[in-house]
């Protein structure tokens, strides 16, 4: 005698239905995996501020002035007024910011440092083996420190100036490169229509 049992007409949809309700918990599990990454381990902080140094706060949708140690991350912008002054520091890298300087942390994360200059001057100080994370953008191209050293990009409404004060710089744009030695400085612009 065969064992079997019998089957109900309702054991193939039920077993469907489970099938397709783990399949959808499936889907939504691996379309979250992206909320359950880990945030980036290198975060930059406040380490100083001279005069008044404004932050931007999404949360509040105003500018606000920031406590020292304050963190800031990928699209915080921060900006410092005629005379005052500011310090970054992003893991061993300082950034020093000028009096009437407006810059917006563009990628901050474990891989890379990219900083938008709007306006007004930035030091960047880098040590050891970080140097290729970073680079200060400008309307003209993007500045790239090639090794440890002291760095300084102006902005201003007609041009960017970059600088190496020790090591060496790197300017890329569309259609040019140039390397800066220590102790160089270039200016670049783009011609405007007329």
């Amino acid at each position: 005698m065969p064992l079997s049992r019998p089957i109900s007409p309702q054991a193939p949809q039920v077993r469907w239905r489970a099938l397709a309700g783990m399949a959808l918990a499936l889907a939504a599990l691996l379309a979250s995996g992206a909320a359950w990454a880990d945030p980036p381990g290198r975060v930059g902080r406040v380490a100083d501020t001279d005069g008044t140094v404004w932050f931007y706060d999404d949360e509040e949708g105003d500018w606000i002035q920031p406590r020292r140690n304050r963190p800031l991350t990928e699209g915080d912008r921060l900006s410092t007024e005629r005379g005052a002054r500011a310090e970054v520091q992003v893991g061993s890298a300082t950034l020093r910011l000028d009096g009437g300087t407006d810059i917006e942390f563009v990628q901050l994360d474990d891989d890379r440092v990219r900083v938008r200059v709007l306006g007004g001057s930035v030091a960047l100080r880098v040590r050891g083996d970080s140097a290729r994370e970073f680079a200060l953008l400008a309307a003209e191209g993007r500045y790239e420190p090639l090794r440890a050293g002291r760095y300084r990009v102006d902005v201003r409404n007609d041009g960017s100036f970059g600088a190496a004060l020790s090591g060496a710089l790197r300017f890329e744009a569309r259609d040019s490169v140039l390397d800066l030695a220590a102790g160089q400085r270039a200016e670049f612009w783009v011609e405007r229509g007329q």
